[in-house]
């Protein structure tokens, strides 16, 4: 069985707080994209295996768009933007200055619209994360993906996170309200090998270092 990593409270409340900037930094970057108001809540913060997958992707509607951004330079990991259907193509509406209820398919050209406006967030994300602990922090090309409930933590599972590695998720769930009735969440999940030098980046006290089980 493969090592895993435990994390104090410490480590939690100084990722929740990184975490908390970061979603607020990229929520007024897609304000600004859309004008219009976003609510971004702070982040829940907890550890995740393969198998807690699940319990973060949306339940009971039949199909769950994401779109995958991978983190690259001093650190790695993801970023995922997830919508149940409706909420995406409530949101190509919005990007593509279209009454609400124009798209009811995923098309070439919003999935386009989607990875645009998802590029723009983990920019800004990762910017302040970035700035705030001295990183030097590149991003992929966006991909999307749309499946199943079961499908899609199948895809993050295979491609992001190994079956016995314990990391970190940082989930902040996202709103536009008035016209648009949108909801989602911006997901990062730092990968399992660069947990040790983003915990003491943020300055937590040796002792408190993530200890391996």
């Amino acid at each position: 069985m493969g090592k895993v990593l435990s994390f104090s409270q410490l480590h939690l409340d100084a990722l929740r707080e990184v975490g908390s900037i970061g979603a607020g930094n990229a929520s007024t970057a897609l304000s600004q994209f859309i004008n219009q108001k976003v609510e971004m809540a702070p982040p829940e913060v907890t550890t995740l295996t393969a198998s807690d997958i699940p319990s973060f992707v949306s339940k009971g509607f039949p199909i769950i768009t994401m779109v995958v951004i991978e983190v690259e330079g001093d650190i790695g990991g993801y970023i995922f933007f997830i919508f149940d259907e409706k909420n995406a193509v409530m949101m190509i509406d919005l990007l593509m200055g279209q009454e609400p209820g124009s798209t009811s398919l995923l098309s070439e050209i919003g999935v386009s619209a989607l990875k645009e406006v998802s590029n723009v967030m983990s920019g800004s994300y990762l910017q302040v994360l970035g700035d705030m602990i001295n990183l030097t922090l590149t991003m992929t090309p966006p991909y999307f993906t749309a499946g199943s409930p079961l499908e899609i933590p199948k895809f993050i599972s295979e491609h992001c996170i190994k079956e016995q590695e314990t990391t970190i998720c940082l989930k902040s769930n996202l709103s536009i309200s008035k016209k648009f009735q949108v909801y989602g969440s911006l997901v990062f999940i730092p990968a399992a090998a660069s947990l040790g030098r983003l915990i003491n980046l943020l300055g937590i006290p040796n002792e408190a270092s993530p200890q391996l089980q």
